[in-house]
């Protein structure tokens, strides 16, 4: 990377960081309530880039570690009457437990078979919460999450819940980027590039698969209670299918493997539907005959839509296209330099001629 693209790169986080930090202070309660969503889906995003950007590993039932991480928090604060805290750290060590169980049941599962093994699995959460198998999850109304401070409640100091969900988003980015120079990192990216290669080069390819498989699960379960404490309830649709879809948005879109690529994605998918519910309350949208209005302001359809022209168009996503963009400023060309030419050979013996300064003018013949 050139020292401009740097330098650019350090103006876009500086900007980008102080936006976040005085973020109460700019906006209304409602879109501050859609940025503390944006960091929870951050980090979930981020916890599935570590699988599919990082180790190679396609997974369909993140939703079930998202969704225990949440239903773990609602339970211990409803139902124990554990304080917050102790039901948060709680809820993260459910998530990571379930993601070690299902890790292990599918540790030694290749191909599109783990993907669909892994979705089975999360079906199976899904069906248990939704049904109140064991009367835990409370069925189709879900379970409420109680012992809220009023300093944390989002009704009442909604900016210190944005800056508590800001700065975990943060201490997430800092013990991802320590995990990817690490050892373990460099082994999950020979695992993605060629597990046969890994295999045979020493790396125990089976322990790596569930430590990030683990690593991602305890992650979706931090959103998971990020996103339980945003809303303050926990339904089944926080287990289901459509919660992986968006993490796989989120991962693609923002850039798979890249560091700012589940953040920058975050904010584009979490950011979308408000955005269209803004603009189909306009008078050009409202005026379109109704088969095609709700052609346009279908979330998931222009969602599709969008995914298929990034995996063709823009590969590498958001945070691809930025860096193609460094690179271009880097490759342009500088201002002419000052130096002057080197003296022009001649034979031996000969006085070397003067050399001329850029810009100079050839002397003129005499007449």
């Amino acid at each position: 990377m050139g020292s401009r693209s740097r330098i650019v790169q350090g103006v876009v986080l500086a900007v980008a960081g102080l936006v976040a930090l005085f973020l109460p202070y700019m906006t209304t309660p409602f879109w501050l309530n859609v940025a503390i969503d944006i960091c929870a889906f951050a980090v979930l995003g981020i916890s599935y880039n570590i699988l599919l950007g990082r180790a190679g590993i396609f997974s369909f039932g993140h939703a079930l570690f998202f969704g225990g991480g949440a239903y773990a928090i609602a339970a211990f604060t409803t139902d124990s009457g554990l304080p917050l805290g102790v039901a948060a750290v709680g809820g993260v060590l459910v998530a990571t437990v379930l993601a070690v169980l299902v890790g292990l049941l599918v540790a030694h599962v290749r191909g599109i078979y783990f993907g669909m093994l892994t979705l089975a699995v999360a079906q199976v959460g899904f069906t248990i919460a939704d049904r109140d198998i064991g009367g835990i999850t409370g069925g189709e109304n879900g379970l409420a999450v109680s012992g809220i401070p009023e300093v944390l409640n989002a009704n009442v100091r909604q900016d210190i819940l944005y800056w508590l969900s800001l700065a975990v988003l943060v201490a997430v980015l800092v013990l991802v980027a320590i995990m990817y120079r690490s050892a373990a990192g460099r082994f999950w990216e020979a695992i993605r590039e060629n597990e046969v290669r890994a295999q045979a080069m020493g790396v125990n390819v089976g322990r790596h698969r569930l430590i990030v498989f683990s690593v991602a699960g305890a992650l979706a379960g931090v959103a998971g209670v990020m996103h339980a404490l945003s809303i303050q309830t926990v339904t089944p649709s926080d287990t289901n299918v459509p919660i992986t879809v968006q993490a796989l948005l989120i991962t693609v879109i923002g850039g798979a493997g890249s560091f700012w690529g589940p953040v920058l994605g975050a904010v584009f998918v979490r950011l979308f539907p408000p955005v269209l519910d803004e603009i189909s309350q306009t008078a050009t949208i409202q005026e379109l005959p109704d088969r095609l209005e709700r052609a346009v302001t279908s979330q998931f359809l222009i969602l599709g839509i969008i995914y298929i022209l990034f995996v063709l168009y823009v590969p590498g996503g958001f945070s691809g296209a930025f860096n193609r963009l460094l690179g271009r400023l880097d490759r342009r060309p500088g201002p002419p330099s000052a130096t002057p030419e080197p003296p022009e050979p001649t034979p031996d013996g000969a006085e070397p001629r003067p050399a001329r300064s850029i810009g100079a003018s050839s002397p003129r013949a005499d007449t």
